[in-house]
């Protein structure tokens, strides 16, 4: 295994850096910010007794405990970040950013000798579960989709889907089948079987999957629909309710300044939206502010502030207020997040302030590509380089191989059939509608359309064959841009972590969290 790095820049992070309160290229931008932390007061002390109760008894390491007695120290931070509780993990970035997490915290803990304490939070409180019920593996030159079986799920968070063992393990039966039997596909299945040996919520399922990962390097667990947690933040809800107005034109204003750089946001909010859900009757229901109260879409639900802030254990964050959360919860040096966080976070410049907060570090979670052996000869044979496939252009060169590595009188012969087809065809019609006439033009455009399809159809199939010689070739290429950028997309957004362990092991898993934090305008191919 090595891994290689290539050059892209992040010119959309440098264009859009006033957004941002620190630049997270500047050294000194962590020992600010770390000072601005140690100076603010949390309620670290619930906040620990929060984490111990969440990780007990299972989600314990020596690493982990270690860290719960660190946060307990007014000197210590975190570095943070989050994301949905996809299937088996669900795409391979969510990894990648647990791995930025750890490498960056244990950098600025060597920069600043104080405790730097890594910390990823899973969106328990989303309701879309549509989101996070399948995953991608590849095949050759297909991206097989695998979903989960889901059945009388309501609108709730995904931290109230209840998983029951025999269909885990039916479905778990029905994805190894569909992968190639190798050295490792007894580990992922044996694991994924023992931890789903009783019922499971879908969120803890996620969570000991990664504690199983990289609960070795202290990574803190915490669901944001957690019941403990949101006793902790009950105060931080009043809070969310009492300046909800002011928060919500800041917000606005925060989407206006971003678009008026040019740039599209990411975030679209509807009118007098509250950025706060309500969970009634097992239903996540967004809110409204209407004056001084609080409504659903349908006006079915409606509070007063002081009825809304007495239901804190049923309330959760939107995408523009979880940040917000965040921030007064945890004593945080930096933010780990992907691109399109990254975007909306600069929307959020202007909400910060509303609640005496200052916008934390925010940093982007590195990105990688996994290539196989065999992927990496079938490029080399093509001549291609990684870069030109990690931005998207590998479909493009295809369709130009094809053109330049087919007979090169092809088209052109075509071409000069068509002509010669209407230098002969179109006098002849004209001579017997005017020596016959009746309906004679009208069989002839007729007679006319039916020569041409049939030259389209002889065209197709001469592709065809001239396809089917460079077949070997064209499915090489077409599995490199499979295994590289499938689905229009980078590997990282669509694959699972499934597939490489069961090919690999986590061998590779393990040194990426070990290596030193990349560069910021890296992109990483890591070779197996």
């Amino acid at each position: 295994m090595k891994i290689e790095k290539c050059l892209i820049p992040n010119e959309k992070l440098r264009q859009n850096e006033t957004f941002y309160t620190y630049d997270p290229t500047q050294d000194n931008s962590y020992l600010k910010r770390y000072l601005y932390v140690t100076n603010q007061k949390y309620k670290r002390e619930q906040l620990v007794e929060v984490l111990r109760q969440y990780h007990h008894p299972e989600l314990i390491h020596p690493s982990i405990e270690k860290n719960f007695d660190r946060l307990l120290s007014p000197d210590s931070v975190v570095v943070i970040g989050g994301q949905q509780a996809g299937l088996l993990t669900g795409p391979l970035y969510t990894l990648y950013k647990v791995i930025t997490i750890i490498q960056l915290a244990k950098r600025e803990e060597e920069r600043l000798q104080k405790p730097v304490i890594p910390v990823f939070w899973i969106a328990g409180e989303d309701h879309d579960w549509q989101e996070v019920d399948h995953l991608y593996v590849p095949n050759h030159i297909e991206t097989v989709k695998h979903s989960f079986p889901f059945e009388n799920v309501n609108k709730g968070s995904v931290s109230s889907i209840m998983l029951e063992p025999h269909v885990v393990h039916q479905w778990l039966n029905e994805l190894h089948q569909s992968i190639e039997d190798r050295e490792h596909k007894a580990d992922w299945v044996t694991l994924c079987e023992e931890l789903t040996h009783e019922p499971i919520t879908w969120t803890y399922f996620f969570a000991r999957i990664l504690h199983y990962l990289f609960g070795e390097y202290g990574l803190i667990l915490i669901d944001s629909n957690d019941a403990n947690l949101r006793a902790l933040e009950a105060d931080y809800f009043d809070q969310l309710i009492q300046k909800n107005e002011e928060l919500h034109d800041a917000i606005d204003q925060g989407i206006a300044n971003w678009e008026a750089k040019g740039n599209p946001s990411v975030l679209q909010f509807e009118e007098n939206q509250a950025h706060l859900f309500v969970e009634e009757e097992g239903k996540r229901i967004a809110l409204y502010r209407e004056g001084d109260r609080f409504t659903s879409r349908n006006h079915f639900f409606q509070y007063s502030s002081f009825d809304l802030q007495a239901k804190h254990f049923q309330l959760s964050n939107n995408v523009a207020t979880r940040p917000l959360m965040q921030e007064m919860v945890f004593p945080v040096l930096a933010f780990v997040g992907g691109p399109s966080e990254i975007d909306y976070w600069g929307c959020l410049a202007d909400a910060f302030p509303v609640l005496d907060l200052q916008m934390p570090i925010v940093y982007p979670r590195q990105s990688v590509t996994i290539i196989e052996r065999s992927i990496e000869k079938y490029r080399a044979n093509w001549g291609v380089t990684w870069d030109t496939l990690i931005i998207g252009k590998g479909q493009a060169l295809l369709e130009s191989w094809k053109q330049n590595n087919q007979p090169l009188d092809v088209e052109q012969q075509f071409a000069d059939l068509y002509h010669q087809l209407e230098d002969l065809y179109t006098p002849f019609i004209q001579e017997l509608n005017t020596t016959i006439g009746g309906n004679m033009k009208q069989m002839g455009e007729s007679t006319r359309e039916k020569m041409r399809m049939h030259i389209r159809w002889l065209k197709q199939k001469a592709y065809g064959l001239i396809d089917e010689r460079q077949e070997v070739s064209l499915r090489q290429q077409r599995e490199v841009i499979n295994a590289v950028y499938p689905m229009e997309g980078l590997q990282e957004r669509c694959y699972n972590l499934v597939y490489f362990w069961n090919n690999y092991g986590l061998d590779w898993l393990h040194m990426l969290c070990k290596q030193e934090l990349p560069e910021l305008d890296t992109h990483q191919v890591l070779y197996l």
